[in-house]
C-alpha cells in the first residue's frame, strides 16, 4: 500500500511542484543528464532520493507515469528485523540528503517547504513514536483538565485518519489489480496498523540516532 500511494499519487504531486525525490525501481534517467549531475552518490544511503533532489534543484524536468498493467515489483524484507534495518537505512538516507542542503537551491519557497517537510519525515516519525504513547499515558493516568487531555490525543487522531485513508486505499488497490479484498484483509490492516506504525517510529528513531552519532556507528556501537 505504501508503494501504491507513493507511485500512484504522491510522486505525481512532487513532479507537479518541481521537487521530486526519486525512489524505487523503474526510474529512467538520460545518460547526459546523469553525467551532468555528477552521477550517483555512492556514500548516500538514499542515492535515488539524492539524485532526484539534485536534479530538481537545477530545474530538470521529471515526468511520472503510472499504469497498473505495467508496474514492476520488488522483494519485500523477509523478517521484522530486516524491515527495521531497511527503514532505518531509508530514513537515514533522507536525513543525509537533508543535511547536504542541495534542496535549498530550489527557486520557489513552496518547493523548499515541500523539500524540508519530505526530507524531515524521519524526525516527524521519531517524534510521533515518542509523543503519542506519552500523551496517551498523560491523558489516561494523570488528573489533567479535559481540554489538555483532548489536545494530548490530537496526534493519535491524526494516526486514526491515516488508517482511514489506508482502508480506502486498500479497496482501490484491489480494484486496480483485480484482487479480491476480503473482510479479513481489512481486519489485518486495522489490527496490525498500530504495531506497524510503532516499527516505523522505531526505525525513524534509530535513523536519527545513527545520523547524530556517526562515530559510534562506525565503531559498531549500535
Amino acid at each position: 500500500l505504501e508503494y501504491f500511494f507513493w507511485f500512484r499519487s504522491r510522486l505525481h504531486l512532487h513532479a507537479e511542484k518541481g521537487f521530486i525525490p526519486l525512489g524505487g525501481n523503474t526510474v529512467f534517467v538520460r545518460t547526459d543528464v546523469l553525467r551532468e549531475a555528477g552521477g550517483w552518490d555512492q556514500n548516500c544511503l538514499a542515492e535515488d532520493c539524492d539524485l532526484g533532489v539534485r536534479l530538481s534543484s537545477v530545474g530538470k524536468k521529471v515526468v511520472v507515469a503510472y499504469d497498473s498493467d505495467m508496474v514492476t515489483r520488488e522483494e519485500t524484507p523477509g523478517s521484522l528485523m530486516s524491515l527495521l534495518k531497511q527503514r532505518t537505512r531509508w530514513n537515514q538516507g533522507f536525513l543525509q540528503v537533508y543535511r547536504k542542503k542541495d534542496w535549498r537551491r530550489l527557486p520557489g519557497f513552496g518547493q523548499r517547504l515541500l523539500a524540508r517537510y519530505t526530507l524531515m519525515t524521519p524526525f516527524l516519525q521519531a517524534f510521533s513514536g515518542i509523543i503519542i504513547p506519552l500523551n496517551v499515558a498523560i491523558a489516561l493516568f494523570l488528573d489533567v483538565p479535559v481540554g489538555i487531555a483532548f489536545v494530548t490525543f490530537l496526534p493519535a487522531v491524526t494516526a486514526l485518519v491515516t488508517f482511514v485513508f489506508e482502508l480506502v486505499g486498500l479497496h482501490d488497490f484491489g480494484k486496480q489489480y483485480g484482487l479480491r479484498v476480503r473482510f479479513v484483509h481489512y481486519l489485518k490492516l486495522v489490527v496490525g496498523g498500530p504495531f506497524y506504525q510503532v516499527l516505523l517510529a522505531g526505525a525513524a528513531m534509530r535513523a536519527v540516532w545513527r545520523e547524530r552519532h556517526p562515530a559510534l556507528v562506525e565503531l559498531g556501537l549500535r
